[in-house]
């Protein structure tokens, strides 16, 4: 690709950001003895510059793949029209003024040599990172208007690595139709935490996928499962890769077994409550006992017309926690599932006031059908390990109905009731959170906001 998409570096700079003055405070700051508040800002600084960092790094990157293809193009000019051992004399040319000399750098890092890119090796990054950084500048480069935003500290790297791995082997098919949201992407960017940007990707290429005729890219590897002692930390490890579904079954069969045993292991971090959960499901741990396994529940979200008719554009077909299944899945997983209808106020018994604490089962499934997430904005722990929290406290007078009802995870839940927050749901589902401070936020469930 063309480096001509990018522009000049000072066009880049957003008006109300100039990082002469932002590196000058920075670097007259004394952080040892700078206060809280001043330390969020000195962290808040850093952005602009790291975006500036990553635009350079990204224009670069084009510019040395502008000059490599230069190269191959001279060369087999050369290779095809020059008789062997002939040249051409060198025109007369007026001088190009030379370059500014580069400033006092440290030498190259060790390992950089032959074997690693040039690129990667003047700064300083493994080839891994490396072939990050070069799909990030394609992206960059793609996407006009990425440069702005990041030079100005309104997204950051992490904004242009979710739209690089989101668009990694896509079907050419679906590809192609990309660039016509490519300014519907940029603004959902600016807008979106990386939770909300690749939730809203993962959608987009679906609805895509239909459009074309193609699967929706969904992983369907073999699970795999590898275990080693790390001779470091005398620690045994274990890494495992399930595809989606054999996932669902075992996170709704790990989630089960740490609430089980999750009371008998107070003040553990539930990591630790997970890894003796699963010892006790294999049977193999010395921890408290786990009870004969129920059926795992796979709770699969669906809209009506797609379950009836088949996919369309705006077809929504996912696990609870936002995992995308293919449609041509929908069949097999059907012939052994309960259908379950959710139609709000209408068909399931929804609220059920005073008469008792603790959300029904079809309370819960109406939440999953509509938050994929904790309900707080930019919180990624799934619906599956979140629990329901009355707005309106049950000791309070709060009803069990769903519109007193909201899906928190246990950090957040937590925050509500130290923190004293107050939220606010209006019909439509449109939650308000206001801190102590004052600070509010709002937020609608990710799968009515799609």
């Amino acid at each position: 690709m063309s480096s001509g998409t990018f522009r000049p570096i000072n066009d880049v700079v957003h008006d109300a950001v100039n990082l002469d003055e932002v590196f000058a405070w920075l670097r007259s700051l004394e952080i040892a003895a700078s206060s809280a508040e001043m330390v969020q800002a000195a962290m808040s600084a850093t952005r602009p510059l790291r975006g500036w960092l990553d635009v350079m790094d990204a224009r670069i990157r084009a510019r040395d793949r502008e000059l490599r293809l230069q190269l191959l193009e001279s060369i087999d000019e050369v290779g095809e029209d020059s008789p062997e051992g002939s040249f051409e004399e060198p025109r007369d040319l007026p001088p190009e003024p030379p370059p500014p000399p580069p400033p006092n750098l440290p030498d190259a890092p060790a390992g950089s040599g032959p074997s690693v890119n040039p690129i990667d090796g003047s700064a300083g990054v493994g080839h891994g990172e490396g072939r990050r950084r070069d799909r990030a500048s394609l992206i960059i480069e793609r996407f006009v208007g990425l440069d702005s935003l990041l030079a100005a500290g309104a997204i950051t790297s992490d904004h242009v690595h979710t739209i690089s791995r989101a668009l990694n082997n896509l079907d050419p098919r679906v590809d192609a139709l990309i660039d016509h949201h490519r300014e519907e992407i940029v603004t959902m960017a600016s807008r979106s935490s990386c939770t909300n940007l690749r939730r809203f990707l993962t959608r987009l290429i679906t609805r895509l996928s239909v459009e074309c005729g193609v699967e929706t890219p969904v992983q369907r590897r073999r699970s795999t499962l590898r275990h080693w002692v790390d001779r470091s930390s005398g620690q045994a490890k274990v890494i495992a890769e399930f595809n989606p579904e054999d996932y669902q079954r075992f996170t709704a069969l790990l989630n089960a077994a740490t609430q089980q045993i999750a009371g008998s292991m107070p003040g553990c971090e539930r990591e630790e409550i997970a890894a003796v959960a699963l010892l006790g499901l294999l049977g193999a741990g010395d921890g408290p006992s786990i009870a004969a396994r129920a059926v795992v529940s796979l709770s699969v979200i669906v809209d009506a017309a797609t379950l009836h008719s088949g996919p369309h554009a705006s077809s929504l077909c996912e696990y609870a926690d936002g995992t995308p299944i293919n449609f041509s899945e929908l069949p097999r997983l059907a012939c052994t599932a309960d259908r379950i209808p959710i139609l709000v106020g209408d068909g399931v018994p929804l609220n059920v006031g005073r008469t008792q604490r603790l959300a029904t089962a079809a309370q819960h499934r109406a939440i999953e059908a509509i938050h994929s997430t904790c309900a707080i904005d930019g919180c990624v722990t799934p619906i599956t390990r979140c629990e329901l929290h009355h707005i309106h406290y049950w000791e309070h007078g709060g009803p069990t109905d769903l519109a007193n009802l909201i899906p928190l995870c246990s950090y957040h839940h937590h925050r509500t009731h130290e923190q004293h927050w107050q939220i606010q749901l209006s019909q439509d589902r449109t939650m308000t959170t206001i801190s102590s401070r004052g600070i509010s936020h709002r937020s609608r469930p990710d799968r009515i906001a799609s």
